[in-house]
């Protein structure tokens, strides 16, 4: 008898574990089902509103400032221009103080790294190679601006240097956790200069 009820309860508990499991995988799923179409309808209202410019108030700043595209790493990412950190799993985030291009500068944007769906996408950016000195477009409502990397390392997440302007260039500063962020408390960083500005 005792070694029925003993069956019975390892039985429940099982069913308890998978049950669980179950609900966490779905959770998890369907959470990033809704961020990636969150990023995306970003993106098409970004697109919609430079296909057909709004009477918007020009000194608002729209949730959407811009497009980040790497071929290489098949990124193509929202980009919010306001410092709002937690809005990283809706949009690449850009630091607020950083000059936005054309402007001479450092342009910095931070993305996600981990699993956590499209807005995770920076999860990819050790793949780069500087030496191969490929291109990053970054387009806002008005033109697309090409840089080309030069530089990746693996830094302090207190090395805030890489914010720092290089004098009469204007850059772009990538910056990602490494992965898995809760081992690895470093950055992982991607500089770029501009090297064309196409009009829109």
């Amino acid at each position: 008898m005792k070694k029925k009820k003993k069956n019975n309860l390892l039985t429940v508990i099982a069913v308890l574990l998978i049950v669980a499991g179950s609900s966490i995988l779905i959770y998890d799923f369907v959470t990033k089902k809704i961020r990636d179409a969150n990023v995306e309808q970003h993106k098409i209202s970004f697109l919609e509103d430079i296909a057909n410019p709004s009477e918007k108030d020009k000194d608002i700043e729209p949730d959407v400032y811009g497009l980040l595209e790497i071929d290489s790493l098949d990124i193509s990412l929202p980009v919010s221009a306001d410092g709002n950190f937690e809005d990283l799993y809706n949009t690449l985030v850009a630091y607020s103080e950083a000059p936005k291009p054309p402007k001479e500068g450092n342009f910095a944007i931070a993305g996600h790294n981990g699993a956590c769906g499209l807005m995770c996408k920076f999860k990819d950016l050790h793949e780069i190679d500087p030496s191969e000195k490929e291109h990053i477009r970054f387009m806002d409502r008005d033109n697309t601006y090409v840089y080309e990397i030069y530089y990746k390392e693996i830094v302090d997440k207190s090395d805030i240097w890489v914010l720092d302007p290089k004098e009469g260039e204007t850059t772009l500063t990538l910056i990602t956790c490494r992965y898995p962020s809760w081992t690895h408390p470093d950055r992982l960083v991607v500089q770029a200069k501009l090297v064309e500005v196409i009009p829109n």
